[in-house]
């Protein structure tokens, strides 16, 4: 596992959120822009909201308030954003609150300025 890049998908780790989020909303990663959109848009609240922390506690990653829990959280609800912007699906306020309480979280963006 590694980082080749300072993109945030330019790692292992987004890349396997990437999958696993698509997987649990019943499509591929590698599906059109216009279904991506349709697989969001037809997800619900709910299900948006608990997402990435689902795939965290799957993944064993830690205990709450632990630093890896942390910064995979924060690298999930990064993935997540991308993947929604970048297909034009709409983000409730709440999902968005998430987002920007977990994504400046990530404790190798806080360590590297690029």
């Amino acid at each position: 596992m590694g980082w080749w890049s300072e993109d945030i998908l330019g790692g292992d780790t987004p890349r396997d959120f990437q999958g696993s989020i698509y997987e649990k909303l019943g499509s591929n990663w590698q599906t059109s822009r216009s279904e991506k959109k349709r697989v969001f848009e037809q997800a619900s609240t709910e299900t948006l909201a608990g997402l990435i922390p689902t795939i965290v506690t799957q993944w064993g990653c830690g205990e709450p308030g632990e630093d890896f829990h942390t910064s995979e959280t924060s690298i999930g609800y990064q993935v997540l954003a991308v993947e929604m912007m970048g297909c034009g699906a709409p983000i409730s306020d709440s999902l968005r609150a998430d987002m920007l309480k977990w994504i400046p979280l990530d404790g190798w963006a806080q360590e590297d300025e690029d």
